[in-house]
């Protein structure tokens, strides 16, 4: 019910239409234009409807939407996680997803990869999302129209493209004041955006299967700079989900260093594993700086290794943490001071706060390969610390900057690095 008293106070408010233009001939033949672009229609059918219908034959016109969103890119760019989005709004702070970073080339493994496709006017009409397995990949195509756009949506699989959902963004004045989400799994996706003047002021989203509704209201500075913004959820409970930084990111990192280097040993000994361990990993995902920091930890035991030699699998898997038997959480670091640090951190608007937060941990694993292990916990010889990112990508640079010289020889020497 919630959603359908959003969706109808939003359309029945009357707005001005943009005056048309050639976009139109990009609408998807069996979609007529009158659909995207009457006022009338959308007071008289309940939106989500026109999805469903839209889903139910998303598989058939695949193969027209892939010919037509393909053959107009003009450009593609490559990026480490999502970048580009037509929701205002639609960032880390509000909807929890990594951001990432453009990058000047296609990467050389396109695995955890975004690419997306731009026509002749600039406009985003193709997103993929690569998989683990070459050929795998997400598929979104955008539909442009005098005022909405269409976006289907089809899974990574490349002989069985089932579709994933489709959404609409409605436009006015330029500008995008509604958008409609469906997917296939039935979840459904609502939200509004208020303006004051060209900046957003409020979100409103609403969701079912899970039913939800949270408003996001955005403030500025008296430079019109975003100071903070505040989500208040269906049962009236506020809180602050971003918060411009008052420090430099010199003195975040010089404080979330040093959190880090007193809570870790105390987290691994209290631990206290009844074998010797020959690792502890500092795993981060480095989509993200909010979801680098603060690290999650395990320790690598030493009948673990055991099994990795016996089971002949590549070097990469015996640093790989998630193997481990105590990366479940039971190393969580969740002291409250370092938890408002690496927060304020992660929301400074350095472009480069994910590689200041990469050489952060590669400073503290090297500070803690100087602490003697052996006095908190049973340790083997070769123990050493190191930074390690889920997907192992960065595993090789980061042993190289973390580990000292000796080790890490020793461990190449023996065919485990």
């Amino acid at each position: 019910m919630a959603m359908d008293v959003l969706i109808f106070a939003y359309f029945c408010h009357r707005t001005r239409r943009r005056p048309p233009d050639q976009t139109s001939r990009n609408l998807i033949p069996g979609i007529g234009r009158r659909e995207c672009q009457s006022r009338t229609m959308k007071l008289q059918l309940f939106s989500l409807e026109n999805l469903k219908l839209r889903l139910a034959r998303a598989a058939s016109q695949y193969l027209m939407l892939k010919e037509q969103a393909e053959s107009g890119v003009v450009r593609w760019v490559w990026a480490t996680d999502s970048v580009c989005s037509l929701r205002p709004g639609f960032d880390a702070k509000i909807h929890g997803f990594s951001e990432g970073k453009k990058l000047a080339t296609q990467p050389a493994r396109r695995a955890y990869h975004f690419q997306y496709g731009f026509d002749a006017a600039g406009r985003l009409v193709v997103q993929r999302l690569h998989g683990d397995m070459d050929g795998h990949f997400t598929e979104d195509f955008f539909v442009h129209s005098d005022d909405c756009v269409e976006q289907w949506s089809y899974g990574p699989h490349p002989q069985y493209k089932i579709p994933r959902g489709v959404s609409r963004y409605s436009y006015d004045g330029g500008r995008v004041v509604a958008y409609e989400e469906l997917n296939t799994d039935g979840r459904t996706v609502v939200e509004t955006y208020a303006y004051d003047g060209d900046r957003l002021a409020t979100l409103a989203r609403v969701g079912e299967n899970p039913t939800f509704q949270n408003t996001f209201r955005h403030e500025y500075d008296a430079e019109g700079i975003l100071s903070t913004i505040t989500m208040e959820t269906m049962t009236g409970t506020r809180s602050i989900v971003h918060k411009r930084p008052t420090r430099t990111p010199a003195v975040l990192i010089k404080a979330v260093r040093a959190h880090l280097l007193k809570l870790i040993p105390k987290c691994v000994a209290a631990l206290s594993p009844a074998e010797p361990a020959f690792c502890l990993a500092l795993v981060y995902e480095p989509s993200s700086s909010r979801s680098m920091l603060p690290p999650k930890l395990a320790v690598g035991l030493e009948t673990e290794r055991e099994r990795w030699r016996a089971g002949g699998e590549p070097k990469e898997s015996l640093w790989d943490a998630q193997g481990f038997a105590t990366f479940d959480g039971r190393l969580a670091l969740d002291d409250a001071a370092l938890l408002a640090d690496t927060r304020e951190f992660s929301d400074l608007p350095s472009p480069d706060r994910v590689e200041k937060a990469r050489k952060l941990l590669v400073n503290v694993a090297r500070d803690l390969n100087k602490l003697n292990f052996g006095a908190l916990i049973k340790v083997t010889p070769d123990f050493i610390v190191y930074p390690v990112d889920l997907h192992t990508e960065y595993l090789a640079q980061d042993m190289r900057a973390a580990v000292p010289p000796s080790s890490l020889k020793r461990l190449i020497a023996r065919g485990e690095a």
